[in-house]
């Protein structure tokens, strides 16, 4: 959850629920993996494995969202998601 450019928490959701967000992003564990191993290795996404990439293709993550303004906000603010994603990739991960 986003407010402006502060991320006001994470938190798990049910399945389906994705759609009360203004956008998602959908994609196979494996390629999101692959994006977070391109930002521990570079300290920050780089060519193909970057959110803007990813979601233009649309051949590995794909944006969806429930109406256009949704789709225009992750434009308008991607930038601010790729350095909160790169952020997140430094952080310890507790099974």
């Amino acid at each position: 959850s986003f407010h402006g450019i502060t991320c006001d928490g994470v938190a798990e959701i049910d399945e389906g629920a994705e759609r009360l967000a203004d956008c998602w992003l959908d994609g196979t564990i494996e390629d999101w993996q692959a994006m977070f191993d391109c930002i521990g290795a570079n300290g920050h996404a780089v060519d193909q494995w970057t959110l803007n990439t990813l979601t233009l293709f649309g051949d590995r993550i794909s944006l969806h969202a429930a109406d256009p303004m949704g789709e225009d906000r992750f434009s308008r603010f991607n930038q601010t998601l790729q350095e909160f994603v790169d952020a997140s990739a430094r952080l310890g991960v507790d099974a």
